[in-house]
């Protein structure tokens, strides 16, 4: 997640949508007041090469931080600023968490960046007063009642369980719509075309192009079309928990 004065844009990040890779490239343009909250799970192997990531300024914030949390801490600086985020096709993306989640579950090295990361941030946040009740309440129903669930369909191999039993905090409803249903974004850019909206991007902040990072992409060894991953039950389970953002953004299945 980032907060740039200079340049006056709030990048935040829904998971499992590049968002690491934007974010790294996002992060090269900013300042040394600007804010910008660490990457859990970077540079232990799951990435194409080694990449620099300088965190700073992040106390009261951290990665994955959803748009109603960062406006209680930023206030007025919300409504002055660019918001920028990105999208994925829903059924695309859950394949993603399928396998980031097999991954998350099987590795040590994930387990021990977690912990180190995420949970040791969490903790840092609550004695700030900095976490959101609900924050604290998602994060314990995903490790004492989701986690369980989603171990067993991994365990199992059985992906339509998983689609059928992805909770709600998984699909990144709260990234893009505020409790109105209405945007929390500016400007969104799409994973299927992330070069070239990066580029479009940098030309309208006036940043040096770049060619985007490759950030987490060894954790998928299995590159088949998303949708050999799905039965008609899946397929209608993602539908439906992901509704709102198939019919913003124009998302269908893609059968190949």
């Amino acid at each position: 997640m980032i907060i740039s004065h200079d340049h006056k844009f709030i990048f935040f990040k829904p998971a499992k949508v590049a968002g690491t890779s934007l974010e790294l490239a996002l992060a090269q343009h900013c300042g040394e007041n600007d804010i910008i909250t660490p990457i859990a799970n970077l540079n232990i192997g799951l990435d194409e090469g080694h990449l620099e990531h300088t965190p700073r300024n992040y106390e009261g914030f951290y990665e994955h931080m959803t748009p109603d949390e960062i406006k209680k801490q930023v206030g007025e600086v919300w409504d002055d600023y660019t918001k920028i985020t990105i999208t994925r096709n829903p059924w695309d993306m859950v394949v993603s968490r399928w396998y980031w989640t097999q991954t998350e579950y099987n590795d040590p090295r994930i387990e021990t960046g977690t912990q180190t990361n995420v949970l040791t941030r969490l903790v840092e946040l609550v004695q700030e007063g900095n976490l959101s009740l609900d924050r604290i309440l998602t994060s314990a129903r995903h490790r004492l009642i989701d986690k369980p669930k989603l171990k067993k369909s991994i365990a199992e191999g059985d992906f339509e369980a998983f689609a059928q039993k992805l909770p709600p905090y998984f699909t990144n409803n709260n990234f893009y719509f505020d409790s109105e249903g209405q945007d929390n974004f500016d400007v969104l850019l799409r994973f299927e075309n992330l070069q070239d909206d990066y580029d479009e991007l940098c030309s309208s902040f006036g940043f040096s192009k770049s060619t985007l990072p490759r950030a987490k992409t060894k954790v998928r060894k299995d590159k088949k079309h998303y949708s050999t991953h799905y039965t008609p039950i899946s397929r209608n389970a993602i539908s439906q928990k992901f509704s709102s953002q198939i019919d913003r953004f124009g998302y269908s299945f893609e059968k190949i």
